[in-house]
């Protein structure tokens, strides 16, 4: 064997072990993507009904023997209704409109005269303005029972 043969057949050998390097390179790399992928797919991110869920159990917990319930997103506005009980009778409701993680107070009780009858804004309660949610929880426990005063009433004037 000549010495400029050893020369190439080294130099075949040494990309040939580089490449093997770099698949092995490139297969921990792919492993450890995979991994991180999976572990990424099991992240929830955080959405305004867990932010709802959270911020009513601090406000049931001045309050005893209450509960709550969550359910939503719904329709164009992606909102969210959240039902105040005691066992199962429905005591209070409110409807927040959300944005993701952010949720407003939607104010059922006025009409902006915003959407048309029948269109698609009305149907989906976009003709009610919505508010940034009081921050202190007493102002939370006089709304609930205030809606709860008002059924009261409502059920006392029918029989």
């Amino acid at each position: 064997m000549t010495a400029a043969g050893a020369t190439i057949n080294a130099a075949r050998q040494r990309v040939v072990d580089r490449n093997a390097r770099d698949m092995a390179e490139i297969d921990r790399l792919e492993r450890l993507i995979a991994r991180h992928k999976r572990k990424r797919e099991s992240i929830r991110p955080p959405y305004a009904g867990a932010m709802l869920e959270e911020v009513f159990k601090e406000i049931l917990s001045h309050m005893p023997g209450r509960t709550c319930s969550v359910s939503g997103p719904f329709g164009l506005g992606g909102e969210y209704g959240v039902s105040i009980m005691e066992g199962d009778a429905n005591l209070a409701h409110f409807t927040f409109r959300s944005d993701g993680v952010q949720a407003r107070l939607v104010d059922t009780s006025v009409d902006t005269g915003r959407f048309a009858p029948n269109s698609l804004g009305r149907v989906n309660g976009l003709h009610h303005p919505s508010m940034d949610m009081p921050e202190e929880i007493d102002v939370w426990i006089q709304m609930i029972e205030k809606q709860i005063a008002e059924s009261r009433l409502r059920n006392m004037a029918r029989g």
